[in-house]
């Protein structure tokens, strides 16, 4: 039963194929083109990434995360500070002992009152 069944499928496959080419062939068909114009999009996008590029070149930036671990900056910010990435690193894990300590002094403050 199977292969019968496969061959009558095959055939069916080997008809409707044959029938298709025939039809393109007689040139019955046509091409549909569908487009989206997306020239005022890549415009507005290219000018935003312009006004990006100028505010991050003419303005000092830092990112922190919000544990206060720096993640990076501009080359402006380093050359307003005149500290390197890895001391602003350093400079970080210091402020963070100095904040643990000064925690540490105000809970003792607390227990003194």
């Amino acid at each position: 039963m199977l292969p019968t069944l496969l061959t009558l499928v095959l055939t069916k496959l080997r008809k409707t194929t044959e029938r298709a080419i025939e039809w393109l062939a007689k040139g019955n068909y046509k091409i549909l083109f569908l487009a989206l114009d997306t020239t005022e999009q890549k415009k507005q996008s290219l000018d935003y990434e312009g006004q990006i590029e100028a505010i991050n070149r003419l303005n000092i930036k830092a990112e922190f995360a919000p544990d206060g671990k720096f993640i990076n900056c501009n080359e402006l910010f380093i050359d307003t500070l005149k500290y390197t990435r890895n001391e602003l690193e350093e400079i970080r894990s210091e402020l963070k002992n100095i904040s643990d300590k000064l925690s540490d002094l105000e809970k003792i403050i607390r227990e003194l009152k």
